[in-house]
């Protein structure tokens, strides 16, 4: 086997590696009764650790981008998710798995759709280049709503959108 080979070998086995780790972890969400997961933390406004019975995983949510850290509104993101990380009633809907490894879900609280309520709410955008699911042109219904109302991050005439706070 040549380099060439090689490398589209072990190209195709880590990405079979992925689809499979994520047909895994669907398999284990739909099995998850809802106190069977717990919120541990929230690392930021779009970024959550899931504790189940098979141990924590970092969870990216779904169709969203919500203000980094050290951006205006940030603190207020992690905040949303705070509120809500001592729930018992906790579930999530995989959609995907990012190029860092990390499952990225639909998170339900207590029967709420929390991704779409931050977006509502303006904690976050929809992060339309990996919104694609039916339901994501609700959500950019919702922020153009949260926009006009002056929601949230949307109080700011022109916040800056996380994607291009990141390439500063």
């Amino acid at each position: 086997m040549n380099a060439a080979t090689g490398r589209r070998f072990k190209l195709f086995l880590r990405r079979r590696a992925g689809w499979l780790l994520l047909g895994l972890l669907l398999a284990l969400a739909m099995g998850c009764a809802s106190n069977d997961l717990l919120i541990k933390r929230a690392v930021d406004g779009d970024t959550v650790d899931i504790a189940g019975p098979d141990g924590e995983s970092r969870v990216r949510l779904y169709g969203i981008d919500a203000p980094e850290m050290d951006q205006r509104y940030g603190r207020e993101a992690r905040g949303f998710i705070e509120a809500v990380v001592d729930s018992d009633d906790v579930l999530i809907d995989p959609m995907d798995l990012d190029p860092y490894g990390r499952v990225v879900a639909v998170l339900y609280v207590g029967g709420r759709n929390i991704n779409r309520e931050m977006v509502k709410t303006g904690a976050a955008w929809v992060y339309r280049p990996f919104c694609r699911a039916d339901f994501c042109s609700e959500w950019i219904g919702l922020e153009s709503d949260a926009r006009v109302n002056r929601r949230g991050l949307w109080y700011d005439k022109n916040p800056i959108p996380p994607w291009k706070w990141r390439r500063r």
